[in-house]
């Protein structure tokens, strides 16, 4: 059994053997509602540098003696704070674990780490492709619609997309769904909107506009799981 939970943001956990947390941007959150420190992991995964995607990492590796998945410039970074648990990937790059795979998949974004008013180059941004307990799941960090998106679709075979929506900084709803069709997927979890005005997004315009073309919207309330 593998569940999706939505922590808010962009934050997401998935729950099967293994327990992955995907960019952990839970105390300066505006919209979480979990205790940082009550949260169960096994695995970070850090989809490029900017502080809501970021966000608790550092606090959380070391609290939870936990390694980190992330492009080989954070994980850099993050080894400059005292973090050896580490697994450095790049785009492209496959790593095989004790729940299954995860691939390092492009993301059409920038990346950058902001601390004491200096902007750290933080490498590429990222997506995941991750493979636990034999579902597939895409999760696109953010992005931009690229055409390559067809690729990841037909050769990682995701069953499930999470999915930016909330336009200005990453790709609006339109895109998403057109997001599903290149990626041969038919349900949708959104993420990355309505954190703050500049990504509003109203939802039932999304879920119709997904219904028309034949996507199925999961939308989540925060904390909420949705079960694969």
């Amino acid at each position: 059994m593998v569940k999706i939970k939505w922590l808010g943001h962009a934050a997401i956990l998935i729950d099967g053997s293994k327990k992955l947390l995907i960019d952990p941007y839970i105390k300066g959150n505006p919209v979480a509602k979990v205790d940082i420190d009550e949260i169960i992991v096994d695995y970070i995964l850090v989809t490029h540098g900017h502080p809501d995607h970021i966000g608790d990492t550092v606090y959380l590796a070391k609290k939870k003696n936990v390694p980190v998945l992330a492009i080989f410039e954070i994980t850099a970074y993050l080894q400059s704070k005292g973090i050896n648990e580490i697994v450095p990937m790049n785009i492209g790059g496959r790593k095989n674990f004790d729940f299954g795979w995860v691939k390092m998949v492009p993301a059409v974004h920038s990346s950058s780490i902001m601390e004491d008013g200096r902007i750290i180059y933080a490498g590429s941004p990222a997506g995941f492709v991750i493979n636990i307990d034999g579902k597939t799941i895409y999760v696109a960090g953010d992005t931009a619609l690229f055409k390559d998106m067809e690729l990841i679709g037909e050769l990682l075979k995701p069953e499930i997309a999470v999915l930016p929506i909330g336009d200005n900084f990453t790709m609006n709803t339109e895109e998403a769904i057109h997001a599903a069709r290149l990626l041969n997927v038919r349900r949708i979890i959104p993420v990355h909107y309505n954190t703050w005005d500049i990504i509003t997004v109203d939802m039932d315009i999304f879920k119709r506009k997904c219904n028309e073309h034949g996507v199925e919207p999961i939308i989540l309330e925060v904390n909420e799981e949705y079960e694969l």
